[in-house]
């Protein structure tokens, strides 16, 4: 077992600084701090992982495998007793409601991508990618909860963790994190797990760190591909990580990536649905900017003419500082959130790429990019334009992945 690590400790009360302001402080911070609280723990945790620079030892401590395994069941008793007296509810969240109509629109032979007109007040559409509602389908054929399909693929990705990396009964500190994970955020917040399909996205996330590390080509592209084609927030980092690889360790390696990757975005977007409507990407998007300017007008019935609207008071990202010190339209204010975004998260790429070299005979390029992810997310989901707390396990759980990877090979 490695040496006691005083870096490791840092990250770990990081990560559980994050979990505790996603789950029971934020309800007791200023709604104006907590999203600079959701920024600044992933940049120092990404900051002070790349001044180690060398893969994350654990800490000295050990535990009997049965308490892994009793937390591991504790957590699924508590999410089933959660499903069994949670139904999915239209007024609480739309986001497993339209997922299900496009379900049930592939299964009845018709293009998913239309507009959803379920007469619920409003016209949707289905802003998600296919892999953020396609594993939907077996569940639903089979007539058993769709919202076990997260849970069991978060499951299915630390056992693989699991299998690989921990050989003995006695098992270290880190892989409690996954189950603890599961067990706290229910205890505080029903409607992270309860109303969305945001742990399968946290799921994928994972298991991209556990490919990156991995070292081997075919799991990269299986990782990066699924939270591609989950959502697109990993776009603007992926460059980062070629970009290293073509230039600084193999040109083939980095095309074979980007080739696997394409095809996979191929047959997994592009042709079965892309190729039938050019025109459902953009459709999203302009579904998603008009739904977040409703949002962002919506008044909870017990708020008053003037109050900053509930869904901002969530601290889940630092719209409220556009909302309040932006002048203009709410549109206006969701345009210049929307590039803010994209140019921040861009600057922070570019300037890491640069970066590099200045670091590269202290840190390898695979851990000098695995370590910038964190930032890199931390910086995309603080600029998000409708702020759900929930959003923010992504970064989150990257973040726990962190700490609980080992090197499956030499990088």
């Amino acid at each position: 077992m490695p040496t006691f690590n005083r870096t490791y400790l840092y990250l770990l009360l990081l990560f559980l600084a994050e979990l505790g302001v996603i789950t029971f402080a934020r309800a007791n911070i200023n709604p104006y701090l907590t999203p600079l609280l959701l920024l600044i723990f992933p940049i120092a945790f990404g900051a002070l992982a790349l001044q180690q620079g060398k893969p994350l030892d654990y800490l000295p401590l050990t535990f009997p495998a049965y308490l892994l395994i009793g937390m591991w069941v504790a957590a699924l008793i508590l999410i089933g007793f959660i499903f069994a007296t949670t139904p999915i509810s239209l007024p609480l969240s739309d986001t497993i409601p339209i997922m299900l109509s496009a379900v049930k629109k592939l299964t009845a032979g018709e293009f998913p991508y239309t507009p959803v007109d379920e007469g619920w007040g409003y016209t949707a559409f289905c802003t998600y990618m296919p892999m953020h509602w396609l594993p939907l389908v077996l569940p639903h054929l089979l007539g058993i909860e769709v919202r076990w399909v997260g849970v069991l693929v978060f499951l299915g990705v630390n056992i693989a963790y699991c299998y690989t990396q921990v050989k003995t009964w006695k098992v270290p500190l880190p892989p409690f994190s996954p189950p603890l994970f599961l067990l706290i955020i229910p205890l505080h917040d029903l409607h992270s797990l309860g109303q969305t399909m945001e742990l399968m996205i946290v799921a994928y996330y994972m298991l991209l760190v556990f490919a990156l590390f991995s070292g081997k080509m075919g799991w990269q592209i299986l990782a990066i591909s699924l939270c591609l084609l989950s959502r697109y927030s990993l776009l603007i980092w992926l460059p980062l990580w070629v970009g290293l690889m073509f230039f600084y360790d193999s040109k083939r390696k980095a095309l074979t990536l980007t080739g696997g990757i394409v095809f996979c975005i191929l047959i997994g977007y592009i042709l079965p649905f892309w190729i039938k409507d050019t025109s459902i990407f953009s459709q999203a998007l302009e579904y998603y900017s008009t739904s977040s300017g409703r949002l962002w007008q919506m008044m909870g019935e017990w708020q008053k003419a003037g109050d900053t609207p509930f869904i901002l008071r969530g601290g889940g990202s630092l719209a409220i500082y556009f909302y309040h010190f932006l002048g203009g339209d709410i549109p206006h204010k969701l345009l210049f959130l929307k590039y803010t975004q994209l140019i921040m998260s861009s600057l922070f790429i570019g300037t890491a790429f640069v970066a590099y070299p200045f670091f590269r005979k202290k840190i390898s390029y695979q851990l000098y990019a695995i370590y910038c992810l964190p930032i890199y997310l931390g910086i995309f989901y603080a600029f998000m334009l409708v702020p759900f707390m929930y959003l923010q396990l992504v970064p989150c759980g990257v973040m726990m992945a962190l700490l609980i990877s080992r090197r499956f090979s030499q990088i």
